[in-house]
């Protein structure tokens, strides 16, 4: 039997090789497309707020931890810091995260106690005897703060310290009932100060921080509770004569950021956001402390004096002082949280002692 040959013309082999090679092409293209580098992406933009003042050591601070943290994520956080209070005070800036104006912001006890309550009870007047003391204290807290201000929406990156705050004024102060002689400001968001003064019998003048340098300078006020430093950063220490010996608070603050941003970010990202943070807040504490002895240095060279109280002055205000615990125990913080707070304090002391 003759076997059928079947041939395809040359042409067509020629066209299908011609077809293969374009097919070829086209599907290395695609592949050669698809491993190219997408555009860039937008970067995540965090807003950030305080009432600390433009060329602090603090601010100084917070520019270099921010662009160190730039830098490690590769550009995938921009920041815009927003200084001396130019975005309001600290319940308005913790107002405008809620409606997304802001993304984060440093605030104090203040600020923080606007979201958590509970944080006022490291806020108390005479609680804390030592840095130390807060510090303890503050870590064996921390996680229940924490949770509460990420259940309000916001993420708790780090503590910071302002340090201890001190009566100044013009007139000298030793009791508690020296107070009364005075026209004593009180931060019109403070709850805790402004409760100690009621307390001891003061109607004080409560003002945002940005009008108590025209109120001193007018004397509608001759009466502050300040650290140090602050204090000559506000430059309020020029209608300053006297500075109580005795601290009356350890004022604590912290950086928040909205919970919605922080999401954003891979949990990379945020292991290195918070570690940057831990090494930077370490810096600042250690420069805050610093600055707060050379502004009391700085303080006694402008003629402030230093009133020391007696072992009488000074029980008088403890006593005054636990009073006004327990006066915002039910609408500021509950009882639950000062027994609490104390314990771990006085567990932190009888380590002391052993």
């Amino acid at each position: 039997m003759q076997r059928l040959h079947l041939s395809v013309p040359s042409r067509r082999v020629a066209l299908l090789r011609s077809h293969g090679s374009i097919l070829g092409l086209f599907f290395a293209a695609l592949v050669a497309v698809s491993a190219l580098p997408s555009p860039a992406e937008e970067p995540i933009r965090i807003k950030i707020a305080t009432l600390a003042p433009e060329g602090t050591t603090y601010i100084k601070l917070v520019r270099g931890s921010t662009r160190e943290i730039e830098n490690r994520l590769n550009g995938r956080v921009k920041f815009t810091i927003y200084c001396g209070g130019c975005q309001g005070e600290e319940k308005v800036t913790v107002q405008k995260m809620k409606t997304g104006q802001l993304h984060g912001t440093a605030v104090s006890v203040v600020g923080l106690s606007t979201i958590a309550p509970d944080i006022a009870t490291l806020n108390l007047p005479m609680v804390f005897s030592s840095k130390e003391e807060l510090v303890a204290t503050r870590e064996a807290m921390a996680d229940r703060f924490a949770n509460e201000l990420w259940e309000n929406g916001y993420k708790l990156v780090g503590w910071g310290d302002a340090g201890f705050f001190y009566l100044f004024s013009a007139y000298p102060i030793r009791h508690p009932d020296d107070l009364k002689k005075g026209r004593v400001w009180v931060w019109n968001a403070d709850a805790v100060f402004n409760e100690m003064a009621l307390e001891i019998g003061v109607s004080p003048i409560p003002l945002g921080v940005a009008d108590v340098l025209p109120a001193l300078n007018t004397g509608q006020v001759d009466t502050v509770l300040m650290s140090p430093f602050a204090l000559v950063s506000l430059q309020w220490f020029t209608k300053i004569k006297y500075q109580m010996s005795e601290p009356i608070l350890f004022a604590i603050g912290a950086l928040l950021i909205d919970r919605r941003v922080w999401e954003k970010l891979t949990p990379n990202e945020q292991g290195i956001f918070l570690s940057v943070n831990k090494k930077w807040s370490r810096v600042s504490r250690e420069k805050l402390d610093r600055d707060n002895r050379r502004a009391i240095e700085f303080l006694r060279g402008q003629g402030v004096e230093v009133v020391i109280p007696s072992e009488a002055d000074i029980a008088a205000w403890e006593s005054s002082s636990k009073r006004t615990w327990a006066r915002l125990v039910g609408h500021v913080y509950s009882e639950e949280v000062l027994a609490e707070m104390l314990q771990h304090r006085d567990t932190f002391r009888s380590r002391l002692t052993q």
